[in-house]
């Protein structure tokens, strides 16, 4: 078992609050912060938010910026340095942008992730041939840039068997399942797979079936995370190119609603697994 982060979002959301803190004490403003890190604006904010890998060189140069010296300095080096620590996906950072960064930090501190997903196999259950064909079909790359890649997005399934596991509630439609990703033997593969994770006691699949007709939801894949201690949720939207994290209450809300909507649709689990069952022959 892969032992879960100690604290790691409340710790991430520690040192961001305390840099906001700074910066509003040195009365700097995001844009100015982000030409001295040469990011943008948005970055600074997920730092500050706990939602961005923030590596121990920025964080030393936010400090001098915010004239943070003595003990409160080496305070927060060392928190700074704890988080950094718990970051698994180094060898990958070449591979990593800013919206990737926070997915990954958002995973690995879940604690209930919930998932709407109408197109494709949920990443976090993909399989490495399932995500090959679809790597394959995003972008003309090198054979080995292509496997670190697809290794990367597998890799981040490390977290499911984690201390403590994170719990899952998914919600599949038919239609992502039956769309054919590579040949019969990747699906089958794919099937079994969604097999085994539907049938462990941390999670619920629930897949919406093609004579469900619309629902508020139809159409949008989105995932709802919730985390211990009382740390606000995030919810990630996907769309063609981006990803774009949401942590207003009201917004988040009006999600969960959709979400709802689409389980009250939806197969109840164990009729959901005998239809993978019969799409895996």
């Amino acid at each position: 078992m892969t032992r879960g982060p100690v604290n790691s979002h409340v710790r991430r959301r520690e040192m961001g609050a305390r840099l906001r803190k700074h910066r509003a004490n040195a009365g700097l403003a995001l844009d100015v912060v982000a030409d001295y890190l040469d990011c943008t604006p948005s970055r600074v904010t997920r730092i500050e938010d706990g939602l961005a890998a923030l590596r121990l060189a920025e964080a030393r140069d936010l400090l001098d910026l915010y004239r943070v010296l003595g003990e409160t300095r080496t305070q927060l080096l060392d928190l700074a340095q704890r988080v950094a620590e718990q970051n698994w996906w180094y060898p990958y950072a070449d591979l990593i942008d800013h919206d990737f960064e926070t997915l990954l930090i958002l995973e690995g501190e879940v604690m209930l992730l919930r998932t709407h997903q109408p197109n494709l196999v949920p990443g976090l259950l993909q399989t490495y041939r399932y995500g090959w064909e679809l790597m394959t079909t995003l972008a003309d790359l090198p054979l080995h840039e292509l496997d670190r890649r697809v290794r990367l997005r597998t890799a981040r399934q490390r977290v499911l068997v984690r201390d403590p596991a994170p719990r899952l509630d998914l919600v599949i439609d038919e239609a992502a399942l039956r769309r054919p990703v590579g040949g019969p033997d990747v699906m089958h593969e794919q099937y079994e797979r969604l097999i085994d994770v539907a049938t462990t006691p941390t999670t619920t699949l629930r897949i919406v079936p093609l004579s469900a007709g619309p629902h508020r939801a139809v159409g949008f894949a989105f995932h709802i995370f919730d985390f211990e201690g009382g740390a606000p949720r995030v919810m990630q939207i996907e769309s063609f190119d981006r990803e774009h994290f949401v942590n207003e209450a009201e917004e988040i809300h009006r999600y969960e609603e959709a979400y709802e909507a689409a389980v009250l649709r939806a197969l109840d689990e164990q009729d959901s697994v005998t239809l993978l069952r019969e799409l895996a022959g």
